[in-house]
């Protein structure tokens, strides 16, 4: 019998590869490089400081409250920093050199981090949406950019991995498993860990934006029976506290910093309450002439600028308000509004955005404080409490109701002093601004100031617990 003829047999044909497919793998590639790009220059912004985590309003808002915010962070890095370096590595597993080492280990970990970006886009979202309620646009660049490469690969995996072969040919499980414990890992360490500082404190003192007297005067608060008080003018001012003699300290915080320079009492004059000066005497006040809460005659005595319409303005007065309960009568606050409106605030810098009613706000508490000064404290907390944005006919009703009518109302929010006290403190605010633009600020004594809002009341307390040596 014949011998059978045999015939050579062709080679099998390589394992399918998702990164085989060119046209997959330029994609992953152009999206990885605009992501990654994006990423490096967001993180730039955030080591040099142009973007900070001090949470308060007046900045450039959008990115800035964003990376800036909460969520901005895992284990105090930055996200975009976690985002440049996980695009770099994408960038390179999409290389020659490392597909050929990985073989099929390399689809498994490209749909992994297929699975891992998908599910932090919707992380991120939902976090922007429902905590941040910002938006910022080089953020959702990212996203959408994370988005088009992610869900491609996955329908690719799908369409060519069968779920019932995918472990077995990549030997390595399910890519979904391992993005989701991935993802859990980022949510758990900004969940739980260590959270951005929101707040600074700055112990020198700004140089003035404009020359600016060293003492300005205020007027009284009219007669009961509703009378203009005369002027005052004030005798030569006498400083809080001791102005530190060393050099200018810069700490940012998120919790108590001690102050050495800080005595455990308050001297004289202050507990007298009638004259404070910060700043090396170059920012002057009286307790008894100025919106104040608490008493005028506290032994410590501190300086808010703030604006109604500011939700971080908000927040630190809620937390005043608990400090103030905590620590007694041994604090009080002058409040400044300040509105962050260039129709009563030219000074405003070009990237903050008009807050409405902020101006109307303003002089309608300041009108209250002038014409009924012992319902001040009450409007005041009223107006913190108006849903945004600023419902103005309902702040005027409430104030027409403690003035005592609108003919009352009308004839204090005609008193000159109210646009000059309101161009007095924009005009202080802007300097106190060459330091940190964030709102609100609180003077606290001598050339200590604090920009920005505390996380809690607790971190607060504590802050001026240490800050007066109580």
């Amino acid at each position: 019998m014949a011998a059978r003829k045999s015939h050579p047999t062709a080679p099998p044909p390589p394992p399918f590869q998702l990164l085989g497919m060119t046209w997959l793998r330029r994609l992953v590639q152009i999206c990885a490089v605009a992501a990654g790009g994006i990423s490096f220059w967001l993180t730039l912004q955030k080591l040099t400081g142009k973007i900070d985590s001090i949470a308060g309003c007046g900045g450039a808002g959008g990115c800035s409250q964003v990376l800036g915010g909460r969520w901005s962070a895992w284990l105090l890095v930055p996200v975009s920093t976690l985002s440049l370096v996980f695009y770099i590595g994408l960038v390179v597993l999409t290389l020659r050199p490392m597909r050929a080492k990985l073989g099929a280990q390399a689809d498994f970990l490209l749909a992994s981090c297929a699975v891992a970006t998908l599910l932090t886009v919707c992380w991120f979202s939902g976090v922007l949406i429902l905590a941040e309620k910002a938006f910022c646009p080089f953020c959702a660049a990212v996203h959408a950019l994370g988005l088009v490469w992610s869900v491609t690969v996955l329908w690719q995996w799908r369409r060519h991995r069968p779920a019932s072969g995918a472990g077995r040919e990549s030997g390595r499980g399910n890519p979904w498993l391992t993005g989701a414990a991935g993802v859990a890992v980022l949510v758990l360490g900004q969940t739980l860990g260590p959270k951005p500082r929101t707040f600074l404190l700055t112990n020198t003192v700004p140089s003035p934006v404009k020359p600016a007297p060293a003492v300005h005067t205020s007027v009284s608060p009219p007669s009961p029976a509703g009378n203009p008080a005369p002027v005052v003018s004030p005798a030569a001012p006498v400083t809080a506290v001791s102005a530190p003699a060393a050099a200018a300290l810069q700490t940012p915080a998120d919790s108590a910093v001690p102050n050495p320079s800080a005595p455990a009492a308050a001297p004289a004059a202050v507990r007298a309450g009638r004259d404070l000066a910060f700043m090396n005497g170059t920012m002057y006040f009286r307790s008894d002439e100025l919106p104040i809460l608490g008493s005028k005659d506290a032994p410590h005595i501190m300086v808010e600028y703030f604006d109604y319409t500011c939700s971080s303005c908000r927040d630190m007065s809620k937390d005043l308000t608990a400090a103030r309960a905590q620590l007694g009568d041994r604090i009080a606050v002058i409040v400044l509004p300040c509105p962050l409106n260039r129709q009563c605030n030219p000074a405003l810098p070009a990237q903050v955005t008009d807050h409405a009613g902020a101006c109307g706000l303003a002089r309608l508490s300041l009108a209250v404080w002038r014409k009924a000064p012992d319902k001040f404290e009450a409007y005041h907390h009223f107006l913190m409490s108006l849903p945004l944005p600023a419902n103005e006919p309902a702040a005027r009703a409430r104030a027409v109701q403690d003035c005592g009518g609108e003919a009352a109302l009308d004839q204090a929010l005609a008193d000159p002093w109210i646009e000059g006290r309101i161009n007095q403190t924009v005009q202080e605010y802007a300097t106190l601004c060459a330091q940190q633009i964030k709102m609100p600020k609180l003077l606290l004594h001598g050339n200590v100031m604090m920009h920005g809002t505390a996380r809690s009341a607790v971190v607060l307390t504590a802050t001026l617990r240490q800050q007066f040596g109580l």
